[in-house]
């Protein structure tokens, strides 16, 4: 079995190494590396350089929810038992190098972990967590549910001004997705540098073309890597048995029924733009956009 997923991890290695090896893509792909840095995780005692990306947890029926859990692991190994938080308190407790400089003068036996995930599955968890949840008034999430209801148009739907006293509170994921179209948009466009960490692009996160990460887990078989990571750092396995709980704050309770549901909905030019924006992400990590583009008209 580790022989296997040894062999995995290499495989998913080359193909990110590969794509990133063409001059366009290398140079499309090149973000902002000081904000990169600063997300990083650096775990000196375990040599362990960990890219935590958020939204990268497992379905609504299942246990792990990736980003959190390894955040929890990581402050229970420094003695902390935090409720919540966790991944601001793990990049104090483990602050990683802030110049590309230093991250390479780093021990040769660092392991570089990234975990990732279907994006279109991401973008989804995100909305059904950020977007329907119930908030109160003064949280932040209240706000961008409004600002994202209020702002963008759903042809499924009449616009009501934010300042109509029957506006709405939770956005649509037409609503959701063109939000998230815009934020990336602007940035390929320079007229921003800010994407919200729970549908900010992997490439945009964690520099895959610059850092080379030995281990590319994927939640799809995050059980099986999570155990391959354990071994390879040496790390005692009852260190590593939190998991997080994902919350669905709808009707749907399986992954596939909620996929069907909500993108059903979304216009072809937004799934158009979606797929072109996100495209990067697929390429590096593998993953398929087909079951997605069977859901657009003929052309």
């Amino acid at each position: 079995m580790q022989a296997q997923v040894e062999r995995d991890m290499e495989r998913r290695r080359q193909h990110v190494k590969a794509f990133c090896k063409l001059p366009k893509v290398r140079k499309a792909l090149s973000p902002n590396i000081t904000s990169v840095l600063k997300n990083l995780i650096y775990v000196k005692d375990h040599g362990l350089l960990w890219c935590p990306i958020f939204k990268v947890g497992r379905g609504v029926m299942e246990i792990v929810a990736a980003s959190t859990s390894w955040a929890k692991n990581l402050d229970r190994l420094a003695g902390e038992n935090p409720t919540g938080g966790v991944q601001r308190l793990a990049r104090k407790l483990y602050p990683a190098p802030r110049t590309l400089r230093a991250l390479h003068h780093l021990p040769p036996t660092t392991t570089r972990l990234i975990i990732v995930r279907h994006p279109f599955q991401r973008l989804l968890s995100a909305y059904r967590d950020k977007m329907l949840r119930r908030r109160k008034e003064d949280e932040k999430f209240m706000k961008v549910q409004r600002f994202v209801a209020t702002r963008f148009e759903d042809p499924n739907q009449p616009t009501v001004s934010s300042t109509h006293k029957e506006a709405p509170r939770v956005p649509t994921f037409t609503q959701f997705l063109k939000k998230a179209i815009q934020d990336i948009e602007h940035v390929k466009a320079g007229r921003s540098t800010n994407i919200n960490h729970h549908w900010r692009p992997f490439w945009l996160e964690c520099a895959p073309c610059l850092l080379d990460y030995q281990v590319v887990a994927q939640v799809e078989t995050l059980d099986r890597d999570q155990e391959y990571l354990i071994h390879r750092l040496g790390i005692t396995a009852e260190a590593l048995n939190i998991h997080s709980h994902a919350s669905n704050f709808d009707s749907y309770n399986g992954t596939k029924e909620a996929t069907e549901h909500y993108y059903n909905s979304v216009p072809p030019d937004v799934l158009r733009r979606l797929l072109d924006l996100y495209q990067p992400d697929f390429l590096l990590f593998g993953y398929s956009a087909e079951p997605y583009l069977q859901l657009l008209p003929p052309t």
